[in-house]
């Protein structure tokens, strides 16, 4: 390390050692803050709800051959948001939906 030249450059260099020093027993001292592990911190593909062409890609794939979307599972008003929250509304409805369990038929043994 090369001498401080002027005194007032030590004092500054001194008083930085000093903050230094009081940051870290500050942190030492004060209790453990639980941090968010990384792989459960919200993405930028999570904050965003959807993207912006979702609803065009939509209505184009109902009128694909071979897809999987009905033209008949559009709703009938069209409006901005109006597909997209039909879509989150069927996927609600399939989540909570519960199943029965189908009926047994007895087998008789020979």
């Amino acid at each position: 390390m090369e001498p401080i030249a002027s005194p007032a450059a030590a004092e500054e260099v001194q008083d930085l050692d000093e903050l230094a020093l009081s940051l870290a027993a500050t942190e030492i001292s004060s209790p453990v803050q639980k941090q968010t592990p990384r792989y459960a911190q919200q993405t930028a593909a999570q904050s965003v709800q959807h993207y912006a062409n979702q609803e065009q890609d939509i209505i184009r794939q109902s009128f694909q051959t071979g897809n999987y979307r009905l033209i008949q599972n559009l709703p009938n008003d069209l409006r901005a948001n109006q597909i997209v929250e039909a879509t989150s509304q069927h996927i609600d409805a399939n989540i909570t939906t519960t199943l029965k369990p189908a009926p047994h038929k007895r087998v008789s043994v020979a």
